[in-house]
């Protein structure tokens, strides 16, 4: 019998992409693909898939999020987190939340099958993700100091943006959660990487996932 499957991705390219590669592997039949993590949510729990092939940065419901709720819902299901981001924290909460993997994007492919199939046994990561993983534990230490000084020019309400950030929350879901417009955290992310150096949204992304912890014991 087929594994089914969902995949969540906000881009239609990728999307189409990991369709792809399912549909040229034995045993694997894609339900449907969905755009944002709500949509997911309600296909989980109509569809009741036995995998999802999970985004974290998608519009309206992050991927943590959508996971967490699908996995209420459909505790059954096998959700794979795959994604660009792949630091160490991001894939500590993917083990916390009961996520059965991480594929960095840039190993979709064989490693991306192995995860869902979970032939593998335990928690799946692909060899990307777990280069990241080290590299982050390892210089985590040393890079303390320099990291906690590089927040201190943060303002309270650009330091509490950054941490939803690194929670894997959307713009409009730290607008919700705040009482504020979305144009307003905007104009805190403009502020926060222009502050650290930060060159766009991905680096920004990236830079808070990376130092989760240091975030959250500032």
């Amino acid at each position: 019998m087929s594994k089914t499957v969902i995949i969540a991705d906000n881009h239609p390219v990728f999307r189409n992409g990991v369709r792809q590669i399912l549909s040229e592997t034995e045993g694997f039949e894609v339900l449907a693909e969905v755009g944002d993590g709500e949509t997911c949510v309600y296909q989980a729990g109509v569809l009741k898939p036995d995998a999802i092939v999970m985004d974290l940065n998608m519009p309206v419901m992050g991927g943590f999020e959508a996971t967490e709720a699908v996995l209420k819902l459909h505790p059954a299901c096998r959700v794979v987190i795959l994604s660009m981001y792949s630091s160490a924290e991001f894939v500590a909460r993917a083990r916390e939340i009961g996520c059965h993997g991480f594929v960095a994007k840039e190993d979709a492919g064989e490693e991306l099958v192995k995860a869902i199939s979970g032939n593998s046994g335990g928690f799946f990561m692909s060899s990307s993700t777990g280069r990241a993983e080290e590299d982050v534990l390892v210089g985590r230490n040393e890079a303390s100091d320099g990291i906690q000084e590089q927040l201190a020019v943060l303002t309270v309400a650009e330091h509490k943006v950054l941490r939803h950030i690194a929670a894997g929350l959307s713009s409009g879901q730290i607008a919700e959660q705040n009482n504020l417009s979305v144009r307003t955290i905007h104009s805190h992310r403009q502020n926060i990487c222009r502050k650290l150096g930060l060159s766009g949204i991905n680096s920004l992304i990236r830079f808070a996932s990376e130092h989760r912890s240091a975030l959250e014991n500032a």
